[in-house]
């Protein structure tokens, strides 16, 4: 009896173990006849248009009033994108050090803007991206809380 019962549980576990598929279980890998129905491999996982422009950069920063400051910026844009500038636009009290306009000539990189609080209190930088999109105009506007003391 115990012979059967074990004899039963193994050939149920090699069963089910050989219907478990992988994510490409269309790619042929001896699936039969249904390893071509499966359409993922199909599929471009990583598909051009989910992909966007991107502009990372911390939300807030925290300064000494008077002392030179900078926010770090990381940049990925997919290949559709062309003519790609960010400018930047300050408060009140809010001195730019840096280029206010920079234009990104590769598909991604960095690049740091530097600026100067003047007073005390909450600033904000206001980052305006314009680029075209297959021939098509394309804004983003993203925006930077600064708090000095």
């Amino acid at each position: 009896m115990k012979k059967h019962y074990t004899t039963s549980l193994v050939l149920l576990s090699l069963i089910s173990a050989s219907s478990v598929a992988c994510d490409m279980h269309g790619s042929g890998l001896n699936f039969g006849i249904f390893g071509n129905m499966a359409t993922m491999p199909k599929q471009n996982f990583h598909s051009e248009y989910d992909q966007t422009l991107s502009l990372a950069h911390i939300d807030e920063k925290t300064v000494e009033k008077g002392t030179d400051a900078s926010v770090n910026f990381t940049y990925v844009a997919p290949i559709r994108f062309e003519r790609i500038n960010v400018e930047f636009a300050a408060s009140d009290d809010l001195v730019f050090i840096s280029d206010e306009k920079v234009s990104l000539m590769q598909l991604r990189g960095d690049f740091t803007l530097q600026f100067q609080a003047k007073s005390k209190g909450q600033h904000s930088i206001i980052v305006n991206i314009s680029a075209t999109e297959n021939g098509k105009p394309h804004f983003m506007r993203q925006e930077i809380l600064v708090n000095a003391s």
